[in-house]
């Protein structure tokens, strides 16, 4: 086989045949589909075995409910094709999709990249999304020095820079397996798409950017506020998409501060969780200057020090010893104490959660003055 295409199914009575018969009527035939049915309660799992009884290019594996991680990595190792691409269960995709990728296939592209359609069932109607990057082939260093600095977030027009959808684009299997297999846990939804695909650009020799747009990715009724997003763990599954990116990316500050930006973006998607309407923060807590699990002194109790302390009530990453402010007395209903109290407490770093740049530099000064060492002392990063 060419190509596999790989479906994880849950719960999607409603759409699977529409998804299934468009794969099965590719020009390009030479495919293999491989059905993960992730422990489906409704009709799903007997449509699955359905098909694959009349088409003997469908595979089906019955699992118990792991999500949708844990159900691509299964097909990605039970396939037999050299090049994988996916196809979530209630979208579907042009009859043409595959045809367009062949040639690039035998040729041997890593990453062969292709544009969305965004479907509104409720309007019936459909928005091309094309990708925002020169339609070309990319060799290495043109992917280092093109797609790299851009790729994850712009944070003029608060989107990813390259769409991380697996399902717009077909990849070598060895490169998939490699960028699963960096993964330290998978019990998460939202951003899987981005932890994969990004270092797998970052790994791979050539990338082919194409305009065409074959894939139909259906979009829920307006104000309909996703699963995932209602999710109690929520931030401590955002965190683990952060961290990852991080980690990998650890020695690329473009990289980072897009990283920051864009979980700064995924935090104000909570509010859809809410009937109220949250204020949309703008700071993201340092993560990669503190270490998981050190005691840490929050300085500062304004707007950004507030949603410091928020989002580490959200994400149980590190302790919050004390909480200091010049001004402690306003801001004594929140814990906050006096900064003479950083004198009698045990701690691992300082951090200063001023937005002014100049005060929080200022506020820096004043504590090596009274000898904090300047590697225990964090300042917000400019952005």
């Amino acid at each position: 086989m060419i190509l596999s295409v790989i479906v994880p199914v849950f719960n999607v009575e409603k759409y699977l045949c529409q998804c299934i018969d468009s794969i099965l009527y590719q020009t390009l035939q030479d495919i293999e589909v491989i059905l993960i049915d992730d422990g489906s309660t409704d009709k799903s799992a007997m449509i699955c075995d359905d098909y694959a009884n009349k088409d003997s290019r469908i595979k089906v594996f019955h699992q118990e409910n792991k999500g949708l991680v844990e159900a691509r990595i299964h097909g990605v190792e039970l396939s037999n094709s050299s090049y994988i691409t996916f196809v979530d269960s209630d979208d579907f995709i042009e009859k043409e999709a595959y045809s367009h990728a062949f040639d690039s296939i035998k040729e041997g592209i890593d990453v062969i990249c292709f544009g969305i359609n965004r479907y509104y069932e409720e309007r019936k109607s459909c928005e091309v999304q094309y990708i925002q990057f020169a339609e070309k082939k990319y060799n290495k260093e043109d992917i280092k020095e093109e797609i790299i600095p851009r790729m994850i977030w712009k944070e003029k027009d608060n989107c990813f820079g390259l769409d991380p959808s697996l399902c717009t684009k077909i990849i070598k299997k060895e490169l998939l397996l490699k960028s699963y297999k960096l993964l330290k846990e998978k019990n998460f939804y939202y951003g899987e798409d981005s932890v994969i695909i990004y270092p797998i650009i970052s790994m791979a020799n050539f990338v082919e950017i194409r305009s065409y747009s074959y894939y139909y990715h259906r979009h829920r009724a307006v104000g309909e506020c996703p699963a995932y997003i209602r999710d109690k763990d929520f931030f401590h599954k955002l965190y683990i998409v952060y961290e990852h990116l991080s980690t990998y990316f650890c020695d690329n500050d473009v990289l980072i501060k897009q990283i920051e930006q864009f979980f700064i973006y995924s935090v104000n998607l909570k509010r859809k969780a809410y009937e109220e309407n949250y204020q949309i923060t703008k700071f993201l807590f340092p993560f990669h200057q503190v270490e998981k699990n050190q005691k840490i002194i929050l300085y500062g109790a304004g707007t950004m020090g507030k949603t410091y302390y928020y989002q580490l009530l959200q994400v149980p990453y590190c302790e919050v010893a004390l909480w200091v402010d010049k001004n402690f007395q306003k801001y004594k209903i929140f814990g906050v104490k006096n900064i003479d109290d950083i004198s009698i407490i045990d701690y691992d770093k300082i951090v200063i959660a001023i937005e002014n740049i100049d005060v929080a530099e200022d506020v820096r000064d004043y504590l090596m003055e009274k000898g904090i060492a300047s590697e225990k002392i964090v300042l917000p990063r400019k952005m």
